[in-house]
């Protein structure tokens, strides 16, 4: 049963847009959802004077990043436990993208409230964001072979490199305004898909089928 998405909550709003908003629920899975990459490539771009909105990176409460927040004032370390969708759906709202270079999802939830709430993803086409990725919208970050997972696990995952990350985020700068349009054309018809009523449905047609015997 994939996840789903309450239309009436994640919706966009009129909220100023000026982060860009990356969030991990893990301390443990840095390498995995990108994280450390992100910082470093947005500080690169920064330093050269490419024009971004500020970075918040939300994570863990009480978890330590494992990069130094006083290198650069740009970016923003918001530390809390996991929001409410309702809380969660506000926050998202005043963002202007959220960022997923994650080198593995089961599915990738995120993005999904992302485009409801009419904000383009900035994400990686691979492992779960490949079922509902959307080219018209989303701004991709390319991905590479497979290689470790994290340090000490036996899993794979593709390799996401920080020059891919600046690459997309550039198309951002580039692209975010144009993007975003085509989203809130094309959010009536995300919505149906993703609701939990369309992605319940077929285990509702399981359950009522076994009812039935």
């Amino acid at each position: 049963v994939r996840h789903g998405v309450d239309p009436d909550i994640f919706k966009p709003s009129g909220a100023a847009r000026n982060e860009l908003f990356h969030a991990t629920t893990s301390i443990t899975h840095w390498e995995r959802k990108g994280t450390l990459e992100l910082v470093r490539a947005y500080r690169n771009l920064r330093r050269i004077g490419v024009e971004l909105p500020k970075l918040v990176v939300r994570v863990p409460l009480r978890s330590r990043p494992p990069f130094d927040v006083e290198l650069d004032d740009d970016v923003e370390v918001e530390m809390g436990h996991s929001l409410q969708p309702d809380r969660f759906a506000k926050r998202l709202g005043s963002v202007s993208a959220v960022v997923c270079p994650s080198r593995g999802e089961g599915l990738g939830i995120i993005p999904i409230e992302s485009r409801l709430s009419g904000v383009v993803p900035i994400l990686t086409n691979c492992s779960g964001h490949i079922e509902h990725v959307d080219h018209d919208t989303d701004v991709i970050i390319e991905h590479g072979d497979l290689t470790d997972s994290w340090p000490g696990d036996i899993g794979l995952a593709p390799e996401v490199l920080i020059e891919d990350i600046e690459d997309a985020l550039i198309r951002f700068v580039e692209e975010g305004s144009s993007r975003r349009e085509v989203l809130l054309t094309k959010r009536a018809s995300l919505a149906k898909v993703w609701s939990w009523e369309s992605v319940l449905r077929p285990l509702v047609e399981v359950v009522d089928w076994l009812s039935r015997r």
